[in-house]
């Protein structure tokens, strides 16, 4: 799989350490004494992550995004809400695991986000795939989501919510996505900030918390939560127990 098809993520980082690394360099080469010392050491301190940020952008995250995926115990009906969609590698990627399901794929589409987001790439990459006939695309505000509720089996986010600006910002975000969650519904939320508030929130939204832990092999490094909402007993049909 092609992983530029899906964006380079803050690509304005990426590309500046990258620049700076390059620069730096050039100037440790060219001087010597402690110019070269201290021309060394940007280049290193700017390299490092520019290199495991290239790393994670062309493959590292495909191979966090089938982690994720492997988090959700599909049947292959589900209804998935991707929030933050930006290209579609969540969305694009559920789709493969839902045949006779939806994928509703939302984002606000802000390109300092995501090099080349817009929901028109995110469709050409569903249909790349083949996977064009079950997935959505909407301009949304995880704030406010325009969905009924209990309406998602699964809500998927990666690196989304982060960028929400404040705190009653994010905490209305996990109360969307608590919301629209079906009873025994799951939400896989990936991201490098808050979420030590996001699963708190989940919790006192009435979701039960299953992970909390950190994600392996990411740039920047990210944290994984992942919630279920209970199903409500009252609905389930009593079974006599066997003597």
């Amino acid at each position: 799989m092609d992983a530029t098809r899906y964006g380079i993520d803050g690509w304005p980082y990426v590309v500046g350490l990258t620049g700076g690394a390059l620069v730096a360099g050039a100037g440790a080469l060219l001087t010597d004494g402690r110019p070269r010392s201290a021309c060394g050491v940007i280049a290193l301190a700017a390299g490092v992550p520019a290199a495991l940020g290239s790393r994670y952008v062309f493959g590292g995250k495909v191979r966090h995004r089938d982690r994720l995926l492997d988090l959700v115990p599909w049947r292959g009906d589900e209804t998935v809400l991707d929030i933050g969609a930006g290209a579609g590698l969540m969305g694009v990627g559920a789709a493969h695991r839902v045949p006779r399901g939806r994928v509703r794929c939302v984002d606000l589409w802000i390109g300092k986000d995501l090099a080349r987001s817009g929901p028109e790439r995110l469709l050409a990459n569903a249909g790349h795939d083949g996977v064009a006939d079950r997935v959505e695309v909407r301009t949304g505000d995880a704030r406010s989501l325009d969905l009924p509720d209990g309406s998602m089996d699964v809500v998927l986010s990666v690196l989304c919510l982060h960028n929400v600006p404040d705190e009653p910002g994010r905490r209305a975000a996990a109360a969307e996505i608590a919301r629209v969650l079906t009873p025994g519904g799951r939400v896989v939320v990936s991201d490098l900030a808050g979420t030590e508030q996001l699963a708190r929130w989940f919790g006192e939204d009435g979701l039960h918390v299953l992970e909390h832990r950190r994600a392996p092999h990411t740039f920047p490094p990210q944290r994984v939560v992942v919630a279920r909402r209970p199903v409500d007993r009252s609905t389930l049909i009593a079974v006599a127990p066997r003597p």
